[in-house]
């Protein structure tokens, strides 16, 4: 009886690993939703947002490659530095190189 009911809590556990999962999975498609719903970009990956979370609250100013380029008006110049810059996209921006010193 003792194997059996070690058997279902590692299935048990398992199975609520995959429910997080899914869950996490979830709210970033729930994320992409929106933005795409509001007319507006896809959302940043979570971990570019939390680098730069972290980097503000050192009181380094800095914005994520899709705010810094969304901010950019006018479209020659806004393709011109994705073309340049691709992995912007994908990072975090900082204004200042003397912040990172």
């Amino acid at each position: 009886m003792g194997v059996l009911i070690e058997a279902l809590r590692t299935a048990w556990r398992g199975a609520d690993t995959v429910r997080m999962a899914l869950k996490v999975e979830e709210t970033a498609d729930e994320r992409a939703r929106s933005a795409l719903d509001g007319g507006g970009l896809l959302p940043e990956p979570t971990d570019v947002i939390a680098v730069r979370e972290a980097l503000s609250a050192a009181n380094i100013r800095c914005w994520t490659g899709w705010d810094y380029l969304s901010d950019i008006t006018v479209e020659s110049t806004r393709s011109r530095l994705l073309r340049m810059a691709p992995h912007l996209l994908g990072g975090v921006v900082v204004n200042e190189s003397d912040d990172l010193e």
